[in-house]
């Protein structure tokens, strides 16, 4: 409601007061006529009711009020809305009472009844008093202090703000003590079982406690976040017939730390089990045009998750830091403080992660792998999740001024996912610098104004879909200089995935080794043992370990991607023949070498 509003306001206010006290005088002189006097109690009553509604609606139109600050006009004006709401009950039980004992016998002089006489007298006193506060409060209320911004009011806001965040405060201290108090790993196992595709989910929840007594008894074989392997004669079938794979893990340790001491303690229940089945159909291309008239682009692809082609790739990221744990843990608290619809001015929660490095250092996969674990680990609460990956090149378009309206479709499309408040929808934006690029930059080089729209384009998308609370936004680039400051600044979590260090990239060449073996193309014989798990340079090593750890020295300057990328090299100069753990390792370094190579040429 504008200033210049108040005057017909309080005129209007006045006005009502005025009739009321012209009511309550002309009664009197009509008792005795009781028709008379009913019409003019409901016209009184009437219009007693549309004054205090008026009151309160100029409450809620003041700038204090829409400012958030709803408890400084109900304290200021309490007493008011008390003696408005009691005359208002006292009128009609007066007007009741007064009718009623004359209703039959209109001779009858109600000035003579002991207790009618005393309502009329309560009745009275409290129409004076409240006449009195009414007046008061609506010239108060048009008081330019409570409808305009003022040094008063700000200092309010501030007073009010310090409030909350004290007990914001005070509850987080809690949730912390009592996060502390349940610090032990044991306690926040989560279990996911991809479930064989013969059998309903509802077989799991019937029989958790034979998978129970499962995972503890193969507890030695378990590392954290990674698949425990099982032999066909260490189990039953009746158990390992149901399920493909068992993950199990939390975000308490390590990625592959040895759970075998920690899960003699470990329960399993409904809230920590998560059953999942992989979707088999493949992407889904989404297209996007840049006009009615010309033919769309492919602009994003659609995966249902979790699918087959993601299958595996969380717990085959191999990192020196527990960049995977942290990064789950503050992607679970963004959600769960959406979820709880958490006040945006004081906590900003954008959903927005960015990843930087060089490239081949597994950003894009450490993506992927996290919408993977992500929808299987949420599947409680969002029983279905999907991921789109954006195609930054197919958002420039070749018109001018037409690359912010492709980023406004492609957004249009994510919002039309996130109607649905049971999907939670990950967003995948590769080398986003594509579309971020630094505006600074980009007007000091005179590149095309274009570009500069484009990324003001998706600072405002993103500022747009921060307020759907299934929606995740996911961030690459090689290139974290060259982005512009305000998307960086936006992102709620910034990590840079370096290179690997020595015993990052002996990880890697042992996971390769295994899964040589595992499909029979290296022999493993007693004389020759396998690789072992190592973390710091004081753990015992065999030979083999040595060896291998050596190679991997040796691999320095190469990505994580081009370590991956030497079993196939291993692979094809084998020349068909199977290999020994020693002669394995020696095409491995063959390969390193060879890789190496390429960078010095």
């Amino acid at each position: 409601m504008t200033s210049s509003k108040y005057p017909y306001v309080l005129s209007t206010q006045f006005l009502m007061l005025s009739i009321d006290i012209f009511f309550n005088a002309l009664s009197v002189l009509c008792y005795g006529n009781n028709m008379t006097l009913l019409m003019i109690y409901i016209l009184q009553d009437t219009l007693l009711i549309m004054s205090a509604l008026v009151l309160f609606v100029s409450f809620t139109a003041t700038f204090v009020f829409q400012l958030g600050l709803i408890h400084i006009v109900i304290i200021q004006f309490l007493p008011t809305i008390i003696i408005s709401i009691f005359y208002v009950f006292v009128s009609i039980g007066w007007h009741y009472a007064s009718l009623s004992s004359t209703w039959e016998d209109q001779t009858i002089n109600i000035f003579m009844q002991t207790p009618l006489e005393i309502f009329y007298i309560f009745h009275k006193v409290i129409a004076c008093i409240f006449y009195s506060y009414y007046k008061r409060t609506a010239l108060q209320i048009s008081d330019p202090k409570y409808n305009s911004d003022s040094a008063w009011l700000r200092e309010l806001f501030i007073k009010h703000m310090n409030e909350k965040a004290a007990k914001l405060e005070a509850r987080a201290a809690a949730a912390s003590s009592k996060m502390h108090d349940t610090k032990n790993p044991s306690q926040n196992f989560q279990v996911e079982i991809r479930l064989n595709q013969k059998f309903p989910k509802s077989t799991v929840q019937t029989r958790l406690p034979e998978f129970e007594e499962f995972i503890k008894t193969h507890a030695t074989n378990a590392r954290n976040w990674k698949p425990i392997v099982v032999k066909s004669e260490e189990s039953p079938a009746s158990v390992t017939e149901l399920f493909e794979k068992l993950v199990i893990g939390t975000c308490h340790l390590k990625d592959g730390d040895k759970l075998s001491n920690l899960l003699d303690e470990f329960s399993i229940n409904p809230s920590n089990i998560h059953v999942y089945k992989l979707h088999k159909d493949g992407p889904l291309s989404q297209n996007i045009g840049e006009d009615d008239n010309e033919d769309s682009i492919v602009g994003s692809q659609l995966w249902q998750l979790p699918c087959v082609e993601f299958d595996s790739i969380w717990e085959n990221l191999i990192y020196d830091s527990n960049l995977k744990n942290e990064i789950m843990s503050y992607v679970s608290a963004l959600v769960s403080l959406s979820e709880k619809h958490v006040n945006t001015t004081i906590i900003n929660v954008n959903r927005l992660i960015l990843l930087t490095g060089p490239p081949g250092t597994g950003k894009t996969s450490l993506c992927k792998g996290l919408a993977q674990h992500l929808s299987i680990s949420m599947n409680d609460r969002y029983p279905k999740s999907v991921m789109m990956e954006i195609n930054s090149h197919s958002l420039f378009s070749k018109w001018f001024s037409e690359s912010g309206k492709l980023i406004q479709k492609m957004f249009d499309q994510i919002d039309e996912l996130a109607e649905d408040d049971k999907c939670m929808v990950f967003v995948l934006i590769d080398e986003v610098e594509s579309l971020g690029m630094c505006r600074e930059s980009s007007s000091s080089r005179s590149e095309p104004s274009d570009a500069i729209r484009a990324v003001n384009a998706l600072l405002t998308q993103i500022d747009r879909i921060r307020r759907n609370s299934n929606v995740l936004i996911m961030c690459t680039s090689n290139l974290e200089n060259s982005l512009d400051r305000a998307l960086v600044d936006r992102a709620d979590i910034v990590r840079n995935v370096g290179e690997p260090s020595d015993f990052a990239r002996y990880a890697i060449l042992k996971a390769c080794i295994q899964e040589l073996a595992r499909i029979g193309k290296v022999i493993v014989d007693d004389e020759v043992p396998m690789p072992q798990d190592i973390v710091n340079t004081e753990d015992c090593r065999n030979s083999s370990t040595e060896t291998l750890f050596h190679i991997a020295q040796e691999a320095r300057g190469l990505s994580a991607r081009a370590i991956s990328m030497l079993p196939t090299l291993v692979y094809a100069n084998s020349l068909g023949q199977d290999l020994s753990v020693i002669h394995c390792m020696d095409l491995f370094r063959d390969a390193v070498h060879e890789r190496l190579s390429r960078h010095t040429n």
